[in-house]
């Protein structure tokens, strides 16, 4: 069975709404649209949502394994007119220990359109200690020891828990991340939000989980994604010469299908390029058709 969901747009300060417009949405602001995540809801139902389903059919979800508290998988496009703030997410120890969250956040970005110039940060410069950070962030001189990266369509880069990042403008990229929304927000560029206020900052959670060696040691590639979350894995799959593969759930997990460069078919079904849809684990062996060289990501669980 394939499940297509009704996406979630949200208004942000930072927000570029040009991308946006492939899916007819033309509002201001708008910087995050919700492709697939507990409360996209469902195409065809009485707006019965992704979460709900998954707690009356688990099976559906999970297949034959025990189901996770929520639904593990948060997709969203994000699109950038100005920079986001500098920040960095928990791990799993401190989201279930402090936030009493069942995880923590990891997320990959994918790089889908980027302008002449535009940078992300990601990382520091050299290895610093806490009292040295602290001090920066209270003298508003953090920006001395930030990594800027320059980067280009089709590159990725995996963002784990406690590293310092940010994505500037200019920017449209596809979020695959571990369905948690706990950001801690170090500095926002002296601003306000939508509301005419100061966005709140989160220094003292921010302090108690960065990784500082780890935020020298930055996995930025291009091209072929392949990263086991903690939950699920992500897999790049492109069609050769037959213009077609055959894929199984095997009755053990979802697969969430999103095509990269074309539009796909299943079943006689279309998937649009920059639609995500999720075929439900009892679907056993299905066929994804296509032009020869389309790419998609393959979501599923760990173990899959």
């Amino acid at each position: 069975m394939l499940l297509r969901f009704v996406p979630i747009p949200r208004k942000v300060v930072w927000g570029s709404s040009d991308f946006f417009k492939n899916f007819g949405i033309n509002e201001p602001n708008i910087g995050e649209l919700w492709m697939i995540g507990s409360k996209n809801e469902i195409r065809g139902t009485h707006s019965v949502t992704l979460e709900e389903f998954s707690v009356k059919f688990p099976k559906f979800i999970y297949g034959n394994k025990k189901p996770f508290p929520r639904f593990p998988v948060l997709i969203k496009f994000i699109s950038t007119l100005k920079w986001l703030s500098v920040q960095l997410h928990p791990d799993d120890r401190f989201a279930i220990q402090v936030e009493s969250e069942p995880w923590g956040k990891v997320e990959m970005w994918y790089f889908m359109s980027v302008k002449k110039g535009s940078q992300i940060i990601c990382g520091l410069k050299n290895l610093m200690t806490e009292e040295e950070f602290t001090n920066l962030v209270n003298n508003f001189s953090l920006n001395k020891v930030l990594n800027y990266l320059d980067i280009a369509k089709d590159d990725w880069i995996l963002i784990k828990p406690g590293i310092v990042h940010a994505i500037g403008p200019g920017i449209s990229l596809l979020e695959i991340q571990m369905n948690s929304d706990l950001t801690y927000r170090i500095y926002d560029w002296k601003r306000c939000g939508l509301n005419g206020k100061p966005r709140e900052l989160h220094v003292d959670k921010a302090l108690k989980v960065i990784d500082f060696p780890a935020n020298l040691k930055i996995i930025n590639e291009s091209g072929k994604v392949e990263f086991e979350f903690p939950t699920f894995v992500i897999e790049t799959v492109e069609l050769l010469e037959a213009g077609e593969i055959e894929l199984d759930t095997r009755n053990e997990t979802f697969h969430i299908i999103i095509p990269v460069n074309n539009d796909l078919t299943t079943d006689e079904e279309m998937i649009r390029r920059f639609e995500s849809v999720l075929i439900t684990a009892d679907e056993g062996k299905y066929k994804i058709k296509g032009n020869k060289g389309s790419k998609l990501f393959l979501i599923k669980l760990k173990g899959g």
